[in-house]
């Protein structure tokens, strides 16, 4: 061993019908709250997974905005936005208090992750909402960002992530979905680009240069292609390399 280690997060409950095959490779799990997708079945099912396979448990709240699964930014309030982030981290902690679990970590969702980076007022509104609920739990979100100071501000134990199966831009930023090459679907290019950040802390960006990125966790997202397999064959490389894989 090297020494190293990395969280390997996925989401779950999203509706994508491979959550016992993603399962199976994670360290952590960001479970759907209801919002952009997950109902008060599918939150109970990945809960009960996680436990028997001792996955830390985390929430995954969103835009509740499900004909875009919650990958449209929404220019609400946020007041608003906090309202329903509420909502949705109160019905997944009354079924962790059900299922005798912990909230280990929250990871917002899709457009409002991103929103959060970079909209100080939003990020704090947030982060103050969260504290209130889960005072002191772990926070999964990008370094050096608007939602991590306001985190850490708040009492939240900020976990740097970044993604596996996404390509980055020069500025730090995801290269947009809609964009051609914005994923990366051959396992290959997964473990090349993880193996980079867990060693060394950095991407190559689409324009060529090398991004910093901290990390501790790396994400594969639950409705990337063949996501399972994509997994399967990330997890084994890493321990292939020394890494351990384990939640923050």
């Amino acid at each position: 061993m090297n020494g190293k280690s990395i969280d390997l997060n996925v989401d779950l409950g999203e509706g994508c019908g491979s959550d016992v095959s993603l399962i199976a490779h994670a360290s952590s799990a960001n479970v759907a709250c209801g919002g952009h997708a997950g109902d008060e079945t599918s939150i109970r099912t990945a809960m009960d997974a996680c436990l028997e396979r001792g996955v830390a448990i985390g929430a995954h709240p969103g835009h509740e905005d499900r004909e875009s699964f919650g990958r449209r930014p929404l220019n609400l309030p946020p007041e608003q936005i906090r309202t329903a982030i509420i909502r949705q981290l109160e019905r997944f902690i009354r079924h962790a208090s059900l299922a005798g679990a912990s909230v280990h970590h929250v990871k917002l969702h899709g457009a409002l992750y991103h929103q959060a980076n970079h909209n100080p007022e939003l990020a704090h509104t947030l982060a103050k909402a969260i504290s209130g609920l889960v005072p002191g739990c772990h926070v999964y979100t990008q370094a050096n960002r608007a939602f991590a100071s306001a985190a850490a501000e708040a009492g939240l134990i900020c976990v740097p992530e970044a993604f596996a199966d996404r390509r980055y831009q020069s500025s730090g930023n995801l290269v947009p979905r809609d964009w051609p090459g914005a994923l990366l679907n051959h396992p290959d290019q997964t473990v090349s680009q993880s193996l980079e950040i867990v060693n060394f802390q950095r991407v190559r960006s689409v324009e060529g240069a090398w991004v910093s990125v901290p990390a501790l966790t790396l994400c594969i997202h639950g409705d990337t292609p063949d996501a399972p397999h994509m997994l399967a064959v990330l997890a084994r490389a890493l321990v292939r390399h020394g890494i351990r894989l384990q939640a923050p």
